[in-house]
């Protein structure tokens, strides 16, 4: 803090002003996360994020969005010094539970301090991996003996990289191994035989 003072002379003491304060603001530098642009999440696992602001006098104030929206549960917060110096470093970790329904949200970094006019904001994709989920759909509802039926298999998977098998009354048709599609001439022998396609990527297979 500082003062100014007058001088005095024989017959009239000091005249001094009251102390002023001066404050040393630094800007920091921009925010990081540490996911980087993409954040690949296995599904029902818990995912730790953090978003680290770096240099700021006074520490930075992080918020977290997801698709603009403020994430109030889930956060802690640790501020510490730099090293040898009066800056300071704010680390903020954000926890949840990574479901699906969130796969291709934008998770949104704000680092708020008092040197900047403006926020500074960085952000990363998350992506939900999933095993498949399957459908079966025929082209027919009645089947007789000598039609040929069409059964489609659908897959909503993530990686959407899927392998196909279909088993027919529990045995492998393996000529059509790898097809999103059967084709079957239905007689006698098929009946009551169950049709079962099977779906699998990096993460599961399901049917």
């Amino acid at each position: 803090k500082f003062q100014c003072q007058v001088g005095a002379t024989e017959i009239v003491g000091p005249i001094r002003s009251k102390y002023a304060v001066v404050k040393v603001f630094a800007s920091p530098q921009p925010p990081i996360i540490t996911a980087g642009p993409m954040l690949i999440l296995r599904e029902k696992k818990m995912a730790l994020v953090q978003c680290i602001s770096k240099g700021g006098r006074p520490a930075s104030v992080i918020k977290w969005r997801r698709n603009g929206e403020l994430i109030s549960e889930g956060i802690e917060e640790k501020v510490e010094n730099m090293d040898g110096t009066k800056r300071m470093i704010t680390v903020s970790s954000l926890t949840f539970e990574a479901y699906r329904n969130i796969s291709g949200s934008v998770l949104e970094c704000e680092a708020i301090n008092d040197s900047d006019e403006e926020s500074r904001k960085v952000s990363t994709k998350v992506e939900i991996e999933f095993e498949p989920q399957v459908s079966l759909t025929a082209d027919r509802e009645s089947v007789y003996e000598g039609d040929t039926v069409k059964i489609s298999c659908t897959a909503e998977a993530f990686p959407s990289l899927v392998e196909y098998q279909w088993n027919v009354g529990g045995e492998e048709v393996k000529e059509a191994r790898g097809a999103m599609e059967l084709i079957i001439d239905a007689d006698r022998t098929l009946n009551g035989k169950k049709v079962t396609c099977f779906a699998r990527n990096k993460i599961g297979q399901r049917s």
